[in-house]
């Protein structure tokens, strides 16, 4: 699959639909999961220096990239999106502490901090 995404030109902002229409074009069928997987693919390739391209996303779709300020607003959208996940994330823990007050309680920090040191540790 790897291989099959890379027949699609990526140097200019291209929108999930339109990758996955030009693959069709030439008789590549490819799913939305294939797409991201094969961007984290990618872009875990960018992390251990064995690539020298990452995909950037935003609400303009992937891009091929090497320039740094692409690199870093992509970087603050998975930020912005962590952040917000934690947040759903602390309500539910929040809740469920709330109304099984004497049961076992969820420590969010615990939870984060353990999370952290696996990827630390990568």
């Amino acid at each position: 699959m790897r291989n099959e995404i890379y027949k699609v030109d990526l140097t200019d902002w291209k929108k999930r639909q339109e990758i996955m229409l030009d693959l069709l074009h030439q008789g590549i069928v490819i799913n939305d999961r294939e797409i991201r997987t094969w961007a984290e693919e990618q872009n875990e390739d960018w992390y251990k220096g064995t690539s020298e391209f990452y995909i950037a996303h935003s609400q303009n779709g992937y891009k091929q990239t090497t320039d740094r300020n692409e690199i870093l607003d992509s970087a603050k959208d998975l930020k912005k999106k962590g952040i917000n996940m934690l947040q759903k994330y602390w309500k539910v823990v929040r809740k469920l502490n709330k109304d099984h007050e004497r049961e076992v309680y969820i420590s969010l920090f615990d939870d984060i901090h353990e999370t952290l040191m696996e990827v630390d540790h990568e």
